[in-house]
């Protein structure tokens, strides 16, 4: 009777393995909904471009919106652009670039952009397109601006690529050669205005590491320049001045662009309205800056809008980034895990001003992570280093309702030189960085895994124009549909990034109707993914649409 007392008792307290691994296989699909799922990673040798390369490293990331039938059935649209670091054959520059597909993870293109190598500051060298800046056009070709020009040097050069899908499907060379840059730009911004024709193509570093507080104007039409390059912002008593690397900009609902950092320094200007491009005066560098210590790298994002939105508004986040004592890169405090918050509106008493006090601070301090705002207005940072010490944060985060947690651990830490992506089914793409282990993986976030998603079936247009009405129709329950833009992201920011909520309120008759904007200040032209949105948070698979 003691040995079938104990025997049972032993039963109850230590299950067999089997058991014990259906109590841990149930308990982790039950936290899915709360922590989300990765998926198994992939890579792509990089032997396929050249015998003794490496495996691939997406530093630069791009999602294609445009429609290119493929034969097979298959179509570049939602597909991964993807492009890494160069080397040098002889007197050639020679950049990978792949074409991804993040369902199935076939390799779709692939290929190497050429350019002339040739190590003097003076000669022939054109550099590479490593390190450059680039955006989506409203017709959905990619400019690719800038880039390294000497390595190890931190100089820029003067290229200029459109990246053309549609010369994929027909054999054509996708990267169609533009006119030069009037002055090099390494680690530039590429920005859309609001006029649908202009692109800004800010700040970076020039051939003999200069830095280049200025930025030009490209039409991507015409394929022209603006015969003046216009001068950056100054700083004032309490910021540092000059746009310097990447800078983070944002088109207003004004059409004003707003510089948030690089280094810490915030100003505003409206490029096309401008009245004297050659003075930095014409900039309003007002806005304020509390803290004494200069964050830089840090994530620049522009909060969700809607139609009617006005500056008041708008509302920008910074968070994360390295922290020095002072301007310049001093000394080095390490990194940060503040999100702070810039308000337009005049009643606010953090108006054109910075405030922590906003948005709760994240969990983990981090540089260099990578920030994917979701349909469902939640927000995943990825990835990041803590300090050189220390190394990459490994853990992602989400804030959801304002509360930071913790997410799924992913296989490879993503640090510098990482960057990730939404996709239109609602997953988030992740590659490169510099501590990776693995090329490529896909994150399956907590709403997948929250009950049924509702279904676009019909849309009464696909080319959206200002201020006209359209219908959503659509299955299950929908509280929100949204317009997200396709990314566009390298070095830690996408200027791309972007969401219009069209509608909000419950939907229980299976169909919305919705106004769009009245002008391309709250949505750019240009392709856009759409989606329904449950109640309890849970997108459907995007429909693209085009806005013009």
């Amino acid at each position: 009777m003691r040995f079938l007392l104990f025997a049972l008792l032993a039963c109850a307290f230590f299950p067999s393995p089997l058991a014990a691994a259906q109590f841990q296989q149930a308990d982790e699909e039950e936290a899915l909904h709360l922590t989300g799922r990765w998926e198994e990673s992939f890579d792509f040798p990089l032997a396929l471009f050249w015998p003794t390369a490496k495996n691939f490293k997406a530093v630069h990331m791009a999602l294609i919106p445009m429609s290119v039938p493929l034969p097979g059935g298959n179509n570049l649209r939602g597909k991964i652009l993807a492009w890494g670091d160069h080397r040098a054959f002889g007197n050639e520059w020679r950049s990978p670039w792949m074409v991804i597909d993040p369902e199935t993870h076939a390799l779709l293109a692939g290929g190497i952009v050429s350019t002339i190598h040739e190590a003097s500051l003076d000669g022939a060298n054109e550099g590479s397109i490593f390190c450059s800046g680039h955006s989506w056009t409203p017709e959905g070709k990619l400019l690719v601006a800038g880039g390294m020009y000497l390595p190890g040097l931190k100089n820029g050069n003067r290229l200029v690529f459109l990246f053309d899908p549609a010369n994929i499907a027909v054999g054509l060379d996708p990267w169609v050669r533009q006119p030069d840059l009037a002055v090099g730009r390494w680690y530039p911004t590429v920005l859309n205005l609001a006029d649908g024709e202009t692109m800004l193509i800010l700040g970076g570093k020039n051939r003999r590491s200069q830095v280049q507080d200025s930025y030009t104007e490209y039409r991507w039409e015409t394929n022209t320049f603006a015969p003046v390059v216009a001068e950056g912002p100054p700083g004032n008593e309490n910021s540092c001045e000059g746009l310097y690397f990447y800078p983070r900009t944002h088109l207003l609902p004004t059409g004003d662009i707003f510089f948030s950092c690089f280094m810490q320094n915030s100003a505003s200007v409206n490029p096309l309205t401008r009245q004297n491009r050659l003075s930095e005066l014409d900039w309003d560098n007002s806005y304020q800056i509390d803290n004494i210590e200069v964050r830089v790298y840090g994530e620049s994002l522009l909060l969700p809008s809607r139609p009617g939105d006005t500056l008041a508004d708008a509302r920008i986040q910074v968070m994360n980034g390295e922290v020095y004592d002072e301007c310049g890169f001093g000394v080095s405090l390490g990194a940060s895990n503040m999100v702070e918050e810039m308000s337009f509106n005049p009643a606010d008493p953090h108006y054109k001003k910075w405030s922590d006090a906003a948005a709760a601070d994240m969990k983990e301090k981090r540089w260099f992570p990578n920030m994917v705002i979701l349909p469902d207005e939640s927000l995943m940072v990825i990835g990041g280093e803590e300090d050189d010490i220390v190394g990459p944060q490994k853990r992602p985060e989400m804030r959801e309702d304002g509360i930071w947690r913790y997410l799924a651990r992913p296989d490879s830490a993503r640090g510098y030189h990482s960057t990730a992506m939404l996709l239109p089914d609602g997953r988030i793409m992740t590659g490169g960085g510099d501590f990776r282990r693995s090329d490529f993986q896909v994150f399956e976030p907590p709403y997948l895994f929250r009950g049924d998603r509702p279904e676009i079936t019909t849309i009464s247009a696909h080319n959206f124009e200002y201020g006209l009405t359209y219908t959503v129709n659509h299955t299950e329950n929908v509280e929100t549909v949204v317009l997200m833009r396709p990314g566009s992201r390298t070095h830690h920011f996408d200027n791309d990034q972007r969401m219009v909520i069209l509608h909000e309120g419950l939907s229980s008759s299976g169909s919305v109707t919705f106004t769009m904007p009245t002008d391309s200040n709250l949505a750019p032209q240009g392709y856009y993914m759409m989606f329904a949105v449950s109640p309890d948070g849970i997108p459907s698979t995007a429909e693209w649409v085009h806005v013009r």
